[in-house]
């Protein structure tokens, strides 16, 4: 929860990088150790009638490359043992 005056952690990614996502995961286990939950709700879309090969491409590289790149870099990071169980949650849209 937030408390009047403390100010929220954050730290800024992006998710098409892999060593973005890897210096997340260092953030995370310097600062906290480990992580109960995963929430991937990283997404992009075009508008428009444009949509070619590049369009495409960047559309995949974050809905699918990014979600990939952070969870490979989160997962070791869940905490797991006999009375926690972690999850990992996958938000999309259509």
């Amino acid at each position: 929860s937030r408390e009047a005056g403390r100010p929220v952690p954050y730290h800024v990614l992006d998710t098409t990088s892999k060593e973005s996502a890897a210096k997340l995961a260092e953030w995370i286990n310097i600062n906290y150790g480990s992580i109960d939950i995963l929430v991937n709700n990283a997404g992009f879309a075009y508008h428009g009638r444009i949509f070619g090969p590049e369009e495409a491409r960047v559309t995949i590289d974050v809905n699918v490359h990014g979600m990939i790149n952070v969870t490979e870099a989160l997962v070791p990071y869940l905490r797991y043992n006999s009375t926690h169980h972690p999850r990992i949650v996958n938000v999309c849209s259509m």
